[in-house]
């Protein structure tokens, strides 16, 4: 176990974890999946959120200087090399929050048009992690790629969502985006 200096001003938020030196999964922090430092998702996978592990953020929560590894191969074996992505919302250009899904037209405020947004599902397994971007389609899309399998795009209206001068408009009711009572993670 021990802790690793992250350089940002303020603890991060979400956190993007890879073992460079082996074939291992994207491990992934969320600030706002309640009990994260004791458990974990994986960017590669269609997982639901899982308490099946606590050796991979030690049980510990990131702070405003370091954050935790474990003894998880995924974020820590003797002699192999690691990449970490940590981020943190900055006022007018990132945020990194959740969201409960309505099964109908709903908004999330973020405080500016988000260029990029990243959903996943946190409380069922077989959802993506489902990308948009606004530069394919600046003003809805229905159509998206996913961080954890090699599809092509796609998508139909029921991945719909469109940007906000303020934030998005989750405006499909797929399950990977929109179940009634769901809870969903997001970057934007």
């Amino acid at each position: 176990n021990t802790t690793v200096g992250h350089g940002l001003s303020s603890a991060p938020e979400m956190i993007l974890v890879k073992n460079r030196d082996a074939a291992d999964r994207w491990q992934v922090y969320h600030n706002s999946v309640t009990n994260m430092a004791t458990g974990f998702m994986s960017l590669n996978e269609d997982w639901a959120f899982s308490t099946a592990s606590s050796g991979i953020w030690n049980s510990t929560s990131p702070t405003n200087s370091v954050f935790s590894i474990g003894t998880d191969s995924g974020v820590n074996t003797n002699n192999q090399d690691y990449i970490a992505y940590c981020f943190h919302s900055v006022s007018g250009y990132s945020k990194f929050d959740t969201y409960t899904g309505t099964a109908g037209t709903h908004t999330i405020t973020t405080g500016f048009n988000p260029a990029f947004i990243m959903i996943k599902r946190t409380n069922t397994t077989g959802e993506h992690w489902y990308m948009y971007d606004n530069t394919r389609f600046p003003h809805s899309q229905q159509n998206s790629v996913t961080a954890n399998n090699n599809v092509v795009e796609g998508g139909n209206s029921s991945m719909l969502i469109n940007y906000l001068a303020t934030g998005f408009q989750i405006v499909g009711t797929n399950a990977g985006i929109n179940t009634s009572g769901d809870t969903y993670i997001y970057m934007a």
